[in-house]
């Protein structure tokens, strides 16, 4: 589909919204944010007391990025904000940020007293004169305004004259960097010619952007380093052995491959339940994004980076369209670079608070602080003032709309799929939706038709398949191959069709029927992109993983207004495939908006089932209740379930909660809500939308808080609702029947968590009855 038809999302900003409601000053400071922030731990913020101020005032996460600083002094980090998230009584993710492919010129370095690597004073350069960027490895220690010594032994391999390069501090961006014209390269030297006048200083990075100026093409020649350098290998084997690494940032991600290779990696130092967020930082993730964003777990925009190989002009596109694919998928998207400013200043710039607002707008899930904690004078202010720029934007998104363009992009992707389809099958697009609306239950044979169809009608007589063929395969009988189509070239989706045990195919290769899709807990349109990924290349619409829950990139269409449905020839109308747990999550969201819910509550083990709900960006908490369970890995047993509390994290919206089990469930429920009413996120006689799974069947269910905000309110038949009921009417008159026990009639089921957990052990039981993170 030309992407000139691509759906957009048309407006962020919620209807009947003014100025007035605007400049109400309605921040309170003990609200949770939706949109979350990660901290980078440095000299600023090393201390366990700073730590704990920094958790209190709204980080979720820390990250140690072993591109500066030894690795002893990570470790401490770590440790000091261990020691603060239980001071603290909140979770905190642990991210660890690699080295990679990263380009440093050599300098001398001096360790202080606690341990962080300074340099010496830094040098000016000026406007026009001459920097030369050499390989000799004689001028470390001769680090000038004039000689800069790369860490790259094969750079001038990399660059010609006339290549644009940038030379400026780590974390920093702006007035305080250097741009340089290659000149001339002249054996381990390239000469190049200073632009504007600047002063470095710290750790200096080079970066050497794109020299072609078409957007979807590159000509630079990439640098032959490794994804992970040693350095990187030996650090995360050792921080692995002491603490669970909840993400890794993979530095300077450049396919899908990286995404494989770094998980092979985690997986085989034991980190198995540690997720990758890709981060871009070049022209050539942009190129690849679609197979990196359907590999990773997430997303980071390097923005630093990002922003010196896209033109300015540009930039603020790209990373809307970021967001909002990642939005579409439901995996979190980080952003970096926010408020240079507040590494020095109190207070941001009016440019970086309208920037890190409409990021929020935008759909972020993660306003990610690099220099701003790491080396800032104001970390704890800083993370204290993203948070509430954030809760201020959130007011005022529109969650309806975001909830319609996910309708609108499912039915779009699934219309094209089905005229591809129908073009392979060689049926028209109005067959398809016939066989779609009806469940596979048509005669393919009664409505005729000869030859392949496009999307403007029959384009030649020799089918794929001939019309008994196609009859057989709807109704699930033995084929083979279409017509001058060998098996190898067909697309089939086995984990669709017949993935069940015993199931028979219940539609033909490429089309899930209705049974196969919902008991495979995959989306039709997630299996039709997998096997058309043309229509998810041109729609910039891309699978998702298991990993985040194995949902859809769609939403019920029907729930959101009869006139988003699509239609198929202008005459059949349908609703977008799902799989059954998005369907439920959708609803569950749609549910909460018309009854207006305060909370919504999901237990959840994986945080693939909150996740989903997060996907369609609910206007109120999405409390994540996790149980911990007790695992054997074939030696010992330990307790599973932090760690996927942590992770989620970075999830908008998403509150983890952990809590202890108990002999019944519906004591876990009541316990969280009397903690939620504790903390003043729900109140007496408030409305919670309960997403449940007994057994092995997914539920919603909605609850009301009781009068003293103890727990969940039980309505009970009072002695004159039964009389009423038992009124003689005219005519012979009978006894009364006796009257039924008082007994409630709408008590909740009883929740069960995604995954079964064993009944609780001492190990279990020590736990606190729950832990919240803000």
């Amino acid at each position: 589909m030309p992407e000139s038809q691509r759906v957009v999302r048309s407006h962020a900003l919620r209807e009947g919204l003014t100025l007035h409601d605007v400049l109400e000053p309605e921040i309170d400071d003990a609200e949770a944010t939706g949109t979350k922030v990660v901290a980078t731990l440095g000299p600023a913020c090393h201390e366990v007391p700073i730590l704990v101020e920094l958790l209190k005032a709204g980080a979720v996460g820390g990250r140690v990025d072993l591109t500066w600083g030894p690795l002893p002094y990570h470790l401490e980090s770590l440790r000091n904000l261990q020691a603060a998230s239980k001071e603290a009584r909140k979770l905190c993710a642990v991210i660890v940020d690699t080295l990679g492919r990263e380009l440093m010129i050599r300098r001398p370095v001096n360790i202080d007293e606690s341990g962080w690597p300074v340099h010496e004073p830094g040098f000016e350069v000026t406007a026009g004169q001459q920097v030369t960027i050499t390989t000799r490895l004689d001028a470390e220690c001769c680090a000038n305004p004039c000689v800069l010594p790369i860490t790259y032994e094969g750079f001038t391999d990399m660059v010609r004259a006339g290549d644009n390069m940038y030379v400026g501090r780590y974390l920093v961006s702006g007035g305080d960097c250097l741009y340089l014209e290659v000149q001339e390269v002249r054996g381990p030297d390239v000469i190049c010619m200073a632009k504007n006048a600047t002063l470095l200083d710290g750790l200096l990075t080079v970066f050497h952007t794109e020299r072609s100026a078409n957007m979807g093409e590159q000509l630079n020649v990439q640098n032959a380093l490794p994804l992970l350098s040693d350095y990187d290998k030996d650090a995360l084997r050792l921080i692995g052995r002491e603490f669970e690494i909840d993400f890794i940032s993979l530095s300077y991600t450049r396919t899908d491959e990286d995404v494989r290779e770094a998980r092979q990696f985690l997986q085989s130092i034991g980190q198995h339940h540690t997720k990758v967020l890709a981060k871009l930082e070049s022209r050539q993730s942009l190129i690849n994004f679609q197979s990196i964003l359907s590999e990773a777990d997430g997303i980071i925009i390097s923005r630093g980076n990002l922003g010196l190989d896209v033109v300015s002009e540009k930039m603020c596109m790209v990373q809307k369209m970021l967001i909002q694919d990642c939005n579409v998928v439901g995996k979190p998207c980080l952003i970096t670079r926010v408020v240079d400013t507040m590494i020095s200043a109190p207070r941001p710039t009016r440019a970086e608070a309208t920037d890190v607002a409409n990021a929020v707008l935008d759909g972020v899930d993660v306003i990610l602080l690099g220099a701003e904690t790491l080396r800032g004078k104001h970390p704890v202010n800083t993370v204290r003032t993203i948070r509430r720029i954030c809760l201020a934007a959130e007011k005022v998104f529109d969650h309806r709309n975001h909830y319609e363009y996910l309708a609108q992009i499912d039915q779009q992707v699934e219309d094209e799929a089905v005229k591809q389809l129908a073009t392979q099958y060689g049926v028209s697009p109005h067959v398809w939706g016939s066989y779609l609306a009806m469940g596979s239950q048509m005669d393919l044979t009664s409505v005729g038709g000869k030859g392949s169809y496009s999307s403007d009608g029959p384009v030649n007589a020799n089918p794929a398949y001939s019309m008994p063929e196609l009859n057989a395969i709807a109704h699930g009988q033995p084929h083979g191959p279409p017509h001058g189509m060998s098996l190898h070239g067909r697309s089939h989706l086995s984990s669709m069709s017949g993935a069940i045990p015993g199931t028979p195919p219940l539609g033909p290769p490429g089309l899930p029927s209705r049974l196969s899709a919902t008991t495979a807990h995959k989306s039709g349109t997630q299996a039709m992109m997998a096997a058309n990924p043309s229509v998810a290349s041109e729609l910039g619409v891309f699978r998702v993983q298991g990993n985040v829950g194995g949902g859809s990139s769609g939403n019920l269409s029907d729930m959101v207004g009869g006139h988003m449905l699509g239609q198929m020839d202008g005459s059949s109308s349908r609703t977008p495939w799902l799989s059954k747990l998005e369907c439920i999550t959708s609803s569950a969201v749609l549910a909460a908006d018309k009854v207006g819910a305060s909370l919504m509550l999901v237990f959840t083990h994986s945080g693939g089932t909150a996740a989903l709900i997060a996907k369609y960006r609910p206007p109120i908490p999405i409390i994540a209740l996790v149980v911990p369970n007790l695992v054997s890995n074939g030696l010992s047993w330990q307790l599973e379930g932090r760690t996927h509390a942590r992770q989620m994290l970075l999830t908008r919206g998403c509150v983890p909660m952990l809590t202890a089990p108990a002999t019944h469930n519906d004591e876990v429920l009541e316990n969280a809500l009397k903690v939620c009413t504790r903390l003043g996120m729900v109140k007496p006689h408030d409305k919670v939308v309960v997403v449940q799974r007994s057994h092995h069947d997914f539920g919603v269910k909605i609850v009301s808080i009781d009068e003293l905000g103890l727990g969940i309110k039980k309505i009970l038949r009072t002695p004159s609702m039964l009389n009423c009921e038992n009124v003689p009417q005219d005519g012979p008159q009978t006894p009364a029947p006796t009257p039924a026990p008082e007994v409630p009639q709408d008590r909740p089921q009883t929740p069960v968590s995604e995954v079964p957990h064993p009944s609780p052990t001492p190990s279990q039981t020590d736990l606190p009855a729950a832990m919240l993170v803000a």
